[in-house]
């Protein structure tokens, strides 16, 4: 069932007497509340009204929030295609989240002129955070004063928008701090290639292994509509996907099977 603009999504159904109807989901009694039109907003489990000579069958969103319906577990509509469990392969290729590194250049006079990098980091994301740049003080504090140009993925300049007083040793420049790429949650799970369905709302985070694998994961939200052998992965790039090495021919997705789905009964 896919919801409305109204608070309740519709099925049509047949020979059900439009009274003395009783509904049970999972064997569990569902209140009703028998109405003549869709557009007559009252609560209940569900409600009943014909129209046009079919009886339509009306399972509340929610009765106290009715924009909630990304959750299956939240909202009360009966639930269909649940991921329950998956399998797994670990796939190939994928950058692990590492923070990038560099060295301070100081002129003569102490001032900051540009910042070497030494360690490009990986798995940044552009458009999804900004990568703030600083340098530690004595006293352990961090001064930031510039922002790192990341191109897929990894860190290749610093721009330099606030430049710290000029008060640094240039035979002992201060050590350089960047952010940490933000981790890959709340990635929503897609259909593989060769892979199609009407699944919807699973949602994973993720942590790739520094070979490039990924053998850490959580399915955050088992979404619905899936069914037993439904292929999923992950996107790549963007602010929803997860970066990739640079420079491999023998890239391999991640992909989740499904083996395992969760329906409601009904019975009426």
């Amino acid at each position: 069932m896919s919801p409305t603009n109204e608070n309740f999504s519709y099925n049509s159904i047949t020979n059900i007497p439009y009274s003395n109807t009783i509904v049970l989901i999972d064997g569990i009694f569902q209140g009703p509340q028998r109405i003549t039109t869709p557009k007559y907003s009252v609560y209940g489990d569900y409600k009943l009204f014909n129209d046009g000579g079919n009886l339509k069958l009306g399972f509340n969103i929610n009765p106290t929030d009715p924009t909630i319906t990304k959750d299956i577990n939240v909202n009360l509509l009966p639930k269909g295609g649940v991921i329950v469990s998956v399998g797994s392969t670990e796939g190939f290729g994928y950058q692990p989240l590492v923070s990038a590194g560099g060295t301070a250049i100081i002129s003569s006079l102490g001032a900051l002129t540009s910042i070497a990098i030494g360690n490009t980091g990986s798995g940044y994301r552009s458009g999804l955070q900004t990568v703030n740049v600083g340098l530690r003080t004595d006293s352990n504090e961090v001064v930031y004063f510039g922002e790192a140009v990341v191109n897929g993925g990894y860190v290749t300049s610093v721009n330099i928008t606030n430049p710290p007083p000029a008060i640094y040793d240039q035979l002992n420049p201060p050590e350089v701090i960047f952010d940490a790429p933000f981790g890959y949650t709340n990635l929503p799970l897609i259909y593989s290639n060769g892979s199609s369905g009407i699944g919807t709302g699973a949602i994973i985070d993720l942590i790739p292994s520094n070979d490039g694998s990924i053998n850490t994961f959580e399915i955050k939200n088992f979404g619905y509509g899936y069914n037993e052998n439904d292929l999923l992965t992950i996107s790549t790039g963007g602010t929803v996907g997860i970066q990739t090495l640079t420079g491999i021919s023998n890239f391999n997705p991640f992909e989740l099977i499904v083996t395992e789905v969760f329906r409601s009964q009904f019975s009426g």
